[in-house]
């Protein structure tokens, strides 16, 4: 019932809404900001950047492959030249973005990579062993048991 409420009043703004903006023959128009001057105006510039990134520390990034860490990402956003950890292949953009969000999940933070540490006690444990071994099948199959196993935790 709460949600057919919502459907109802949420479908009555959006038509009245919709009215004002049109309008039925009625002259009412959205006030627009001019500019006295040919400065820009920082609060009208259009900028471009990534809203959601990770690094190695995510968990998810980690079990995809992304070997990456936080400081490659702002190097990647800033324009310069990094090596694609899952490729080896030399990435870098063209423009480089006015922003980056480096936004990777707390839950685990920086505990995967340690899997790579060959003296940490998890690169010996089961998941350790099949991310280090070379093997893309283990590796991917660690990656989905990864996955599988941090969804079943939240679910």
């Amino acid at each position: 019932m709460t949600t057919f409420k919502f459907s109802i009043t949420f479908l009555a703004t959006l038509i009245g809404l919709t009215s004002y903006s049109l309008g039925s023959g009625s002259s009412k128009k959205f006030p627009t900001v001019k500019s006295n001057t040919d400065d820009p105006n920082p609060l009208r510039n259009l900028y471009f950047g990534e809203q959601h990134l990770h690094s190695y520390m995510s968990p998810d990034a980690f079990a995809a492959g992304t070997r990456l860490k936080p400081e490659d990402a702002y190097r990647w956003a800033m324009g310069l030249p990094i090596k694609k950890s899952e490729t080896g292949e030399i990435i870098q953009k063209a423009t480089p973005y006015d922003f980056v969000a480096l936004t990777d999940h707390a839950e685990y933070l920086g505990v995967f990579p340690h899997l790579l540490d060959p003296s940490n006690k998890l690169a010996k444990t089961k998941l350790g062993k099949m991310i280090n071994s070379g093997d893309k099948a283990k590796m991917n199959k660690a990656a989905y048991w990864t996955i599988d196993r941090v969804a079943k935790i939240f679910s």
